[in-house]
């Protein structure tokens, strides 16, 4: 039987850029700090293929920066 989760990866402040991950469990209402993403960034998208999450761009450093860079989350 497949796992449902839900995932959110990276934020921002006015001060700095996160690479926390949070994995919530929608069968126990309950999240979870997992494993954070290896780049820190703000305002990526993710895709989920397979076993893996695939968190794509977002910015490293608060404001409008960008990244290139493509990291890989096995779940």
């Amino acid at each position: 039987m497949l796992r449902a989760r839900v995932y959110v990866f990276g934020g921002e402040d006015s001060r700095r850029t996160y690479a926390d991950n949070a994995e919530d469990d929608p069968a126990t209402d309950a999240w979870r700090a997992v494993a954070p993403l290896p780049t820190p960034r703000h305002g990526l998208a993710a895709v989920a293929v397979g076993d893996a999450i695939y968190a794509l761009a977002g910015g490293p450093t608060p404001g409008g920066s960008e990244s290139g860079a493509d990291d890989a989350y096995c779940v």
